[in-house]
C-alpha cells in the first residue's frame, strides 16, 4: 500500500499487538445452572446473553462456547431442549454448551483444553483465508507475467504492478507465519517466513530505479526508500526463521 512515495511497512502499525491482545480467538459465556434451568424470565435472560454474545463474536469470526456453571455434588443435568436452543443461537461454529464445576481441577483443565482447541480453529481458519488471498494475488502475477510475455504491457506498468504484489505476497506470508507461531505449528511458520524472505528479495530487485540514480523518485515510488524497507523487513524475517 502506498501513500505517496512513503512505504507502510510490512503489515500496519499495531497489527501483532491486535491479534496477541485485542482480538480474541474465542470467547466464553458463564451462566450459572440456577439461570440456565431456570424460569421463563430467567431463561430469556440467557438467550439474550447468548444472542449478544454471540453476534459480537461473529464480527470478528470468534469462536464461542457456553459454559453452565454447576456443581458435580448436586448432581444437576442439562436439560436437552435448552441445549438445542442455545446451539441454534450460536452463529458460529462449532457450537459449544458445556457444563462445569469451577471447583473442580479436572473440569478446568478440560475447559482450557477446549478453549485451546477453539483457539486453534480460529487462528487456522484465518490461516486459510489468508492462503486463499495468496492464491488471487498469484492468478494477478500469472496473469501479469502473461501479459508481459505478450508485449501488452509497458515495462514501467508491468514494474509497478510487481512491486505491489510482491509487497502484498510479504504481508500475507507474515501474516501466516505469525498465525501458524499462534498454533504452534512451526514447520508451516518457518515455510511462510523463508517464502517471505524470497520475495522481500525480489522486491529489493524490483525496487532499484531502472533509470539509474539520477532520479530516486519515479512514478510515485522512492527507490531508495523502497528500497531500505525491504532491507529493513529482511533482517527481521532472518531473525525469526534463525529463531525458528
Amino acid at each position: 500500500i502506498q501513500q505517496g512515495w512513503m512505504i507502510d511497512g510490512c503489515v500496519k502499525t499495531r497489527w501483532f499487538e491486535k491479534h496477541r491482545k485485542c482480538h480474541p480467538a474465542c470467547v466464553v459465556l458463564f451462566l450459572s445452572f440456577e439461570d440456565f434451568s431456570g424460569d421463563p424470565q430467567q431463561w430469556t435472560e440467557c438467550c439474550s446473553a447468548v444472542d449478544q454474545v454471540s453476534q459480537a463474536a461473529k464480527q470478528r469470526d470468534a469462536k464461542v462456547c457456553v459454559c453452565v456453571l454447576a456443581s458435580k455434588r448436586d448432581g444437576h443435568e442439562l436439560p436437552e431442549d435448552r441445549v438445542t436452543s442455545i446451539k441454534r443461537r450460536l452463529v458460529t461454529d462449532p457450537k459449544y454448551v458445556t457444563m462445569i464445576d469451577i471447583e473442580d481441577e479436572v473440569d478446568l483443565k478440560l475447559l482450557g483444553t477446549l478453549l485451546q482447541e477453539l483457539s486453534g480453529m480460529y487462528y487456522r481458519d484465518m490461516v486459510t483465508r489468508l492462503r486463499k488471498k495468496m492464491e488471487t494475488v498469484n492468478s494477478l502475477t500469472r496473469k501479469r507475467e502473461k501479459q508481459r510475455n505478450s508485449g501488452g504491457q509497458s515495462d514501467i506498468h508491468g514494474k509497478k504492478e510487481e512491486r505491489e504484489e510482491l509487497r502484498m505476497k510479504v504481508r500475507i506470508l507474515v501474516k501466516i507465519g505469525t498465525m501458524c507461531e499462534f498454533v504452534q505449528d512451526w514447520r508451516a511458520a518457518l515455510q511462510a517466513y523463508q517464502q517471505a524472505y524470497t520475495c522481500v528479495g525480489d522486491l529489493f530487485s524490483a525496487s532499484q530505479n531502472p533509470t539509474g540514480m539520477a532520479s530516486v523518485i519515479e512514478d510515485d515510488v522512492c527507490y531508495l526508500q523502497e528500497a531500505r524497507e525491504a532491507l529493513s523487513v529482511a533482517e527481521s524475517l532472518i531473525a525469526k526463521v534463525t529463531t525458528l
